[in-house]
Order: structure tokens, then C-alpha cells, then sequence
């Protein structure tokens, strides 16, 4: 073979890449002249938290999401890589939503590449890698934008690659374990994934790394030193500055939940909870293949497999609050590895024929997913249109100096707003809220913050309105008013209430409140 024939041979891994990232470009192309509305789907409620508050911070106000309360409920990298690109684009109103689509197309593009890469550094085929990177379209399409798995793929998997193609090189496993801490700064609890490929790649040495324990040592320490550290000073950080090692949002949602509460948050027929399902299905059989073959190869992708299947069982355990989709592309994408390295080492050898055909109609089957999963996604106008009409007419009828108190769905009506929006389920609020609300002085919370206004978002009508308040890891409290609030708008389920804090009173956690006299 001729030097040059070589060449393109080492650099087919690239076309793959090309092809799953020029059908990403259409859909953001085709997203990015739809109306607002239209965009406002693709961005959930929680991503408004990251873009408020990376404006906040380029602008110099601090680390705050309303402007009035000091917050660290984000995960750090993907909020620091927000406010520099708000430095560049403010993250406001329509433009800031255009510069975060393209930016998270941006990070999925690099994904793509590095997985198109290490598809060829496993010795799989160009049709094998076309048929990953089709998997991942479904996994592109959810409506996670503004959100920071968008940055975990890319780091996470450019840890795994770099390890894959180390070959014992300590430059090569430095790079892998910086990649791997870069990713546990994007999403906190990714320290488990980067232990699970340094196992993976210890098992995959050609003989046993008991043989070689100093060896072993090295390459560990080298791809899970960066990790923990970037964990420690992340804790580190937290603690100096807020008084808490952990996250406010990570300390509220973390915690057992009760049995038949984890039950009914894992149990659910959606599209999405059946594509998970079947990722940890294929990553536990790549997991057990792994243990009875022993062979290096399955025993890497095997590790992967595993941490797949302990993460999403944890995470229906321990999770408060629901199980929202962008917890789970990770896992989702190693059960995609997992599939094709499945189809590689046991179904191309015995039916190759069979291998080609169930590839094509596995690749083409999941563009169409992809495809169909944005249609439906963009065609949930009606979900995200009173949240973001209401923040229109605050902007445009509150007083500049007016505050707003807001439970759920507090993200896109303070996206919008231009008024601070304080948020009443304390995630991207701050500890100082949190000891106020644990100690029943919310009504003297209200006051000190001078909040004049409130937002209900499941208003159905009631003359007596109270807001649920979640303590997430104690019962909640409800929040009611002595005389009832005034209302001021409403856009569908979202009434705007104009009240005085003094009639603010709140319940005991757990108890009813005092009904209201006859």
C-alpha cells in the first residue's frame, strides 16, 4: 500500500464525522430562522437559569440569576463558557438564544469528530462509525440547549479517546486525564465515568496491570489526579465562598428518595424513558460480555457499560425532582458504544451480510428519530408561549424597580422579564434563602427583598391562590396572603399577582393551611 493510499485509509474516520455534522448543521441552520417561539422550544427551563446568570456575571454583577440574591447553583465550566460568550453576545432576549444554539452545535460537531475518532482507534469500520454517530442524532435533537451536557460530551469522550490512543504514553494520559477533570467541572458527578475509563484502559493493557503495579499507578494517577482535583477545588470554592462544599442545587436534589417516589419516576412510556431503557439494557450485556470474555477490548468498552447501568440506577434513586432527559445523554451515548462494539465483535464475524443490512436500517431508522424528535419538539409552541408572553409584558409594563417572586418555571419569565425574578424552588437561589425558608420566615424574606409581585404558572382559576414552596429534601411549605393579591395579567396557566409582603404567611413544612374564613 502506497504512502498516500495509507494516509486517506488513517483519515476515512473523518468522513463519518463530516456527514452527522452537516445534517446538525441543516437542523440548526432550519432552527435558527424559525420564529422565537419556535426557538424557545429547544431551550428548557432550567437552561435560562445558565444564560441569565452568565449575563449577570459578564456583566460584572456577580455570580446571581435575579440580580439580588448571590447563587452557585450551576455547574462551573459550562456557566463560565456561557458569561464568556456573553461577553461577546450579551445572552438576552433573541440574540442570546441564537448564540447559545449555535454555541451547543458547536460543542455537539466536536463531538461527533472525537467519536468518529475513536470509533477508527477501536478498528471499526466506516460504516460501524456512520452508524454511531446516527445513534447520537435522537441523543442531539433533545431539547437540552443552554444546558451543560451539551459541554460534558465532548470532554467526556475526548477523555475516553485520549486514553484509548495513549499507548502508554504519559503526555497522551496527562491530556486524557485533563479532559476527564474539564468534564467533572462541567457536570459534578462525572468523577464515577472518569474512574470507569481508567479501568477500562488498565484492563485493556495486553497483559494484566497486577503485573505491572508501578506502571498501573502512573497511568492511573495520571487520569484521575486531574479529576479529583478539579472536584476538590471546585468543593474548595464553594466552601471559602458560600459556606457549603456542595452546590445549592446539587444539596437539594441529591438524597434517597422514598421507594414508591423512585419508582414512579423511573416508570414511564415516554420515547425518551424507553431509548434509556434500552441503553442500559445493551451496556449490561456489554458489562457481563466483558466478565466472561476477559478480553481487553471488551473489558474497556465492559467498564464503560457498567458505570452506564450504576449511574442511571442511582440517579432514579437518589434524584429529587424528576428525571429530566439531560441527565442521561452520557449513558445513552455509551449504550450506543456499547451496541456497535456488541455488532462488531460478535455479529460481523458470523453474518457479515446480516451485520451491513442491520446497520443501514439502524442508521437510517435513527436519523429519522433525530429528525422526528426535533418536529416534536418545535411543535410544542403552546408549552413555552404563556411563560415567555408574561416575561414580555413585564419587561414592558413593571416598574424598573419591581421584583417578582416565582416557583416553577421561573427560568424563561425571568429570561424575558428584565426585572428580577427570584426563584421561590431555591435551585438557583441562594443558602441565605434557604435558611430563611427552612425557618418559616419566608413572609420576612419577601419583605427585605422588597418582592412586590408574584407569578403562579398553574393558575386554574382559584380566588384564594397559595403557592406550593419545595424544601426538596423536607415536606414543603405553602405560601398564602392574608388578603387576597390583586391580579395584574395572566397569559393561560401564568397569572401575574400584585401583592403587599406584609399579607405574606407561610405553613409550617408539611401542614395545610388555615382554611380561609367563611
Amino acid at each position: 500500500m502506497s504512502a498516500a493510499t495509507g494516509r486517506r485509509a488513517e483519515l476515512s474516520w473523518v468522513w463519518p464525522a463530516v456527514g452527522a455534522s452537516l445534517l446538525v448543521l441543516l437542523a440548526t441552520a432550519a432552527l435558527a430562522r424559525a420564529p422565537l417561539l419556535t426557538l424557545v422550544t429547544v431551550v428548557p427551563d432550567d437552561a435560562y437559569f445558565y444564560l441569565k446568570t452568565a449575563w449577570h456575571v459578564a456583566l460584572g454583577h456577580g455570580s446571581t440569576f435575579d440580580g439580588v440574591n448571590t447563587t452557585n447553583g450551576y455547574h462551573p465550566l459550562y456557566l463560565g463558557l456561557l458569561a464568556l460568550l456573553s461577553r461577546g453576545v450579551p445572552l438576552a432576549g433573541e440574540q442570546g438564544l441564537h448564540a447559545v444554539v449555535w454555541l451547543d452545535t458547536a460543542l455537539t460537531l466536536i463531538w461527533f469528530v472525537v467519536m468518529a475518532f475513536l470509533a477508527r482507534r477501536l478498528g471499526w469500520s466506516r460504516l460501524e462509525a456512520w452508524t454511531l454517530l446516527a445513534l447520537f442524532m435522537p441523543i442531539a435533537a433533545v431539547g437540552d440547549f443552554g444546558m451543560e451536557v451539551n459541554l460534558l460530551l465532548p470532554l467526556a469522550w475526548g477523555g475516553v479517546a485520549a486514553a484509548v490512543s495513549a499507548d502508554g504514553r504519559p503526555g497522551r494520559e496527562w491530556l486524557a486525564g485533563a479532559l476527564l477533570g474539564l468534564a467533572c467541572l462541567a457536570r459534578l458527578d462525572s468523577l464515577l465515568f472518569a474512574a470507569a475509563a481508567t479501568l477500562g484502559t488498565l484492563a485493556a493493557w495486553p497483559e494484566p496491570a497486577w503485573r505491572r503495579p508501578a506502571r498501573a499507578l502512573r497511568t492511573a494517577g495520571r487520569l484521575l489526579a486531574p479529576p479529583a482535583i478539579a472536584l476538590g477545588l471546585a468543593a474548595s470554592w464553594n466552601l471559602v465562598r458560600y459556606g457549603h462544599a456542595a452546590t445549592v442545587s446539587s444539596w437539594l436534589k441529591a438524597g434517597q428518595q422514598p421507594a414508591l417516589s423512585a419508582l414512579g419516576g423511573a416508570v414511564d412510556v415516554s420515547p425518551q424513558t424507553l431509548a434509556l431503557l434500552m441503553a442500559v439494557a445493551v451496556s449490561a450485556a456489554g458489562a457481563v460480555r466483558a466478565l466472561v470474555t476477559r478480553r481487553p477490548g471488551d473489558l474497556r468498552v465492559g467498564a464503560l457499560g457498567a458505570w452506564a447501568v450504576a449511574y442511571v440506577v442511582a440517579m432514579t434513586i437518589l434524584l429529587r425532582g424528576g428525571m429530566e432527559v439531560w441527565y442521561f445523554p452520557l449513558p445513552m451515548s455509551v449504550g450506543a458504544v456499547v451496541g456497535i462494539a456488541l455488532a462488531h465483535d460478535w455479529l460481523a464475524p458470523r453474518w457479515p451480510r446480516f451485520h451491513v443490512a442491520a446497520l443501514a436500517v439502524l442508521a437510517a431508522g435513527s436519523v429519522l428519530a433525530g429528525a422526528l424528535a426535533l418536529t416534536l419538539q418545535t411543535g410544542r409552541e403552546w408549552f413555552y408561549a404563556d411563560g415567555m408572553a408574561m416575561g414580555q409584558w413585564i419587561d414592558g409594563h413593571l416598574p424598573a424597580d419591581a421584583r417578582v417572586y416565582q416557583v416553577d418555571n421561573a427560568g424563561i419569565v425571568a429570561y424575558f422579564a428584565g426585572r428580577p425574578v427570584i426563584n421561590g424552588d431555591g435551585l438557583i437561589n441562594g443558602w441565605d434563602y434557604q435558611r430563611e425558608l427552612r425557618a418559616g420566615r419566608l413572609p420576612e424574606y419577601l419583605q427585605a427583598n422588597r418582592v412586590g409581585y408574584v407569578v403562579f404558572d398553574e393558575f386554574d382559576g382559584q380566588t384564594d391562590p397559595a403557592l406550593l414552596v419545595p424544601l426538596w429534601n423536607a415536606p414543603a411549605v405553602t405560601l398564602y396572603f392574608a388578603h387576597p393579591p390583586v391580579e395584574v395579567q395572566r397569559f393561560g396557566r401564568f397569572v401575574l399577582w400584585k401583592i403587599d409582603p406584609r399579607d405574606a404567611r407561610v405553613t409550617p413544612p408539611g401542614q395545610s393551611r388555615p382554611q380561609p374564613a367563611p
